[in-house]
C-alpha cells in the first residue's frame, strides 16, 4: 500500500537519527517498515555484553568507575529485564548492580 505524503513525512522525521548512523540502504528499508508498521525501532543503547551460562543469559552494560548508564541504555536494559533477561550494570568497584523493569 502507498503511503501518504503525510505519513512520509512523520517516517523521515523519526529516521533523522538513523540517517545519520549508516545504515545501508536495505536497513533503512527495513526501518520504515517497521516504524510504518508501528514498531518502536531501537538501534542504540545495547548492553556491551550479552552472556550465557547453561540455561541462563544477561545482558551487561560495563561502565569504569561511577559512570552513569545513558538514558537509551537504561531503557534497553529495562526492555530487556521487561523480557526476562537479568540486565545488569557492572563496574570494577562496584561490582553487578541489577536493572529492573520497575
Amino acid at each position: 500500500m502507498p503511503m501518504s505524503r503525510v505519513m512520509k513525512t512523520y517516517l523521515q522525521a523519526d529516521l533523522k537519527d538513523f540517517n545519520k548512523a549508516g545504515f545501508t540502504k536495505t536497513e533503512k528499508e527495513f526501518l520504515y517498515k517497521a516504524i510504518a508498521a508501528g514498531w518502536e525501532v531501537i538501534s542504540k543503547g545495547w548492553p556491551d555484553f550479552l552472556i550465557t551460562k547453561g540455561n541462563r543469559i544477561a545482558a551487561v552494560e560495563v561502565k569504569r568507575g561511577p559512570d552513569q548508564l545513558m538514558p537509551h541504555q537504561r531503557k534497553v536494559l529495562k526492555l530487556l529485564s521487561k523480557h526476562g533477561i537479568k540486565s545488569y550494570k557492572w563496574s570494577p568497584k562496584r561490582g553487578f548492580i541489577r536493572i529492573k523493569h520497575n
